[in-house]
């Protein structure tokens, strides 16, 4: 556990949760930090797409909310801790054809009837301004995830500038160029997709200035 306060653990970074926490129990264990938690694992039926540079204080109360939400909370698929965090694993999970990807894997076996996909929102960075989030919105869309079995939480900062799924951004090449052929192959238009971010995006808040989780209609 870091020996730091409450207040620098919640604006820690995913990023940093992880460097700092989760792959060194990984390390340890030689195992998902899921596994470790959950020996004998568990089948997931809600896929969480998030982004690894929000504040971790805001990604555990987005998550919260949406658990809230739910008649029976169902088992998370979250990347960071269902997938092994050793140095170059990551990287070798997606050097294969988008359709071996863990992250398309998981939302093509979501339960159709009971399954989510939630949309986890951050005052950090705009989700959509990362080519992954891009690939997994496309992937439970083609999946009929949305928009009926879309739950979108957390605080979207009005102040991100709303691009073209087109200008979205991934660190290495090759998952850029796969995940904008998988776009224009598989879908008649990018403003389909762009009015769908659009949607997720200017989710608004309440009266209070809260933000609660909705499904998208």
């Amino acid at each position: 556990c870091l020996d730091v306060g409450e207040g620098v653990f919640r604006m820690m970074t995913m990023r940093d949760i992880c460097a700092k926490v989760i792959s060194p129990i990984c390390e340890e264990k030689r195992r998902p930090y899921a596994l470790v938690v959950n020996k004998s694992g568990l089948k997931a039926q809600a896929f969480v797409t998030h982004t690894w540079d929000e504040p971790f204080g805001e990604f555990v109360d987005s998550l919260q909310d949406a658990m809230a939400s739910m008649m029976k909370p169902l088992p998370l698929w979250i990347c960071s801790f269902a997938l092994h965090q050793r140095d170059g694993a990551i990287r070798n999970m997606l050097n294969v054809p988008l359709k071996n990807a863990p992250f398309v894997r998981v939302i093509k076996s979501l339960d159709r009837k009971v399954g989510k996909f939630i949309v986890v929102r951050n005052t950090k960075t705009d989700l959509y301004s990362r080519l992954w989030c891009v690939c997994e919105l496309l992937v439970a869309k083609r999946e009929g995830f949305i928009p009926d079995h879309t739950l979108v939480v957390g605080r979207q900062n009005e102040a991100f500038e709303h691009l073209s799924c087109l200008h979205a951004q991934a660190s290495d090449r090759n998952d850029h160029e796969k995940i904008l052929r998988y776009l224009l192959d598989n879908f008649e238009s990018v403003s389909e997709i762009d009015e769908i971010i659009k949607v997720l995006r200017d989710h608004s808040s309440n009266h209070d200035g809260s933000y609660s989780s909705c499904v998208v209609s």
